[in-house]
């Protein structure tokens, strides 16, 4: 969708040409103005993204320490999160 204007203008471009087109100092002209803009705005866009599934999925610690599962011994912990690891990717398989 994005090319086919382009080609679009290429190909109107080498029919009629009205002007040189000098396209290294075009370019570097255009990305100079565009680079800044489109930078601050993906890191907005995934600063909000992140901000809104954190929002929206993450348990609150409060629920995950009245659980009483951090004062278990760190190999329990650890071993636990293997198995749920593996079974929730087994499940996963298993409904795909």
């Amino acid at each position: 969708m994005f090319f086919c204007s382009g080609g679009i203008f290429t190909l109107w471009e080498k029919q009629i040409p009205l002007r040189q087109i000098e396209y290294k100092s075009e370019f570097l002209k255009e990305v100079r103005t565009t680079i800044l803009p489109t930078f601050l705005f993906s890191i907005i866009n995934t600063l909000f993204i992140w901000a809104t599934l954190a929002k929206l999925f993450i348990v609150p610690a409060n629920f995950i320490e009245s659980t009483g599962f951090l004062t278990l011994p760190m190999w329990v912990r650890l071993i636990t999160a293997y198995l749920v690891k593996d079974f929730g990717s087994s499940v996963l398989s298993m409904l795909n």
